[in-house]
């Protein structure tokens, strides 16, 4: 594939680096000597001087014959700008990083409206990640499909779990009212799809796939310890601008991943920050968080309404 990359930053550097790794044709756009010098001397890519939304630029660069086109730099203008200017020059497939929700509010008409096909956000995707590893203590890492209603926990098989040396058939007849499948497992570096005489191993690491309450639920009548968390401390963050908060029980915010993070926390889960101004939560920065505590509530209503 012929790739396009505006913005040798973190982002950009790092995507450029597992892309050529894996054969494309990669090239970097940026207005930054340093950056510029740097990946030309680090990695197989091709690179580019000047503002990555100018026309001459891209059209440099090849735009027109772009299977590609991500716009990873620091400032969500930009990165609009050079999508849009990107699509309109040729390129097949356009990504951007945009991380104000003044922007993301109305995903779905941003896009339509700048012909972006995908919008990405690293800060609010680890702050997601790091959300649903809270809620399950035990798993090793949590995968979500469908919007977040259904999960896939993957989970370490250790002495003296009750699931050890129990077929699966028999495991699933101790919930068969709760809705789960385990889907995979990993022993001794080999991938196994397992069938009811699959029998678990201390070391076996078991993928186990259904909805979040009844993951919890069936993870409990195996022993797992499910340690609830209830305070946490997060450091570091810039702020957004303010919000009004909605159903929110949760005090003040940093911002960027600190704000984005305390968002996505656990209903149960309160974080008081230092230097709040808002005791009562009603205001408060990681304005991309609220939007994802907002979804998370919605869906799991729809599903107990269900």
């Amino acid at each position: 594939m012929n790739i396009l990359i505006v913005g040798a930053g973190k982002v950009g550097s790092t995507l450029a680096a597992y892309l050529s790794r894996e054969d494309h044709n990669v090239t970097i756009i940026d207005q930054n000597d340093t950056a510029i010098h740097r990946a030309s001397d680090t990695l197989d890519v091709m690179c580019i001087k000047g503002p990555g939304a100018a026309p001459s630029v891209l059209r440099e660069a090849g735009v027109e014959d772009a299977d590609l086109v991500l716009a990873t730099t620091n400032l969500d203008e930009v990165n609009m700008l050079c999508a849009l200017t990107a699509k309109r020059l040729g390129a097949k497939f356009t990504i951007a990083r945009i991380r104000d929700l003044a922007y993301t509010d109305d995903l779905p008409a941003l896009q339509k409206d700048l012909n972006i096909d995908a919008v990405i956000n690293p800060e609010y995707a680890t702050a997601l990640e790091i959300s649903r590893l809270l809620r399950f203590p035990a798993a090793a890492n949590v995968d979500t499909f469908f919007r977040g209603k259904v999960e896939m926990l993957g989970i370490r098989v250790q002495e003296g779990d009750p699931m050890v040396g129990i077929p699966l058939s028999d495991l699933f007849r101790r919930a068969s009212s709760l809705s789960i499948l385990f889907s995979a497992a990993e022993r001794k570096g080999e991938v196994i799809i397992p069938n009811g005489d699959f029998v678990p191993r201390v070391g076996d690491k078991l993928y186990v796939t259904g909805s979040p309450k009844d993951l919890s639920s069936y993870l409990r009548t195996l022993g797992r310890d499910l340690p609830g968390i209830h305070s946490a401390f997060l450091i570091g963050g810039q702020p957004h601008r303010p919000l009004p908060v909605q159903d929110a029980p949760l005090h003040g915010g940093a911002g960027n991943l600190g704000g984005e993070q305390r968002g996505t926390l656990p209903p149960a889960l309160r974080v008081p920050p230092r230097g709040s101004h808002s005791p009562r939560g009603r205001y408060r920065p990681g304005a991309l968080a609220l939007r994802a505590l907002h979804q998370q509530r919605r869906f799991h209503r729809s599903d107990r309404a269900g």
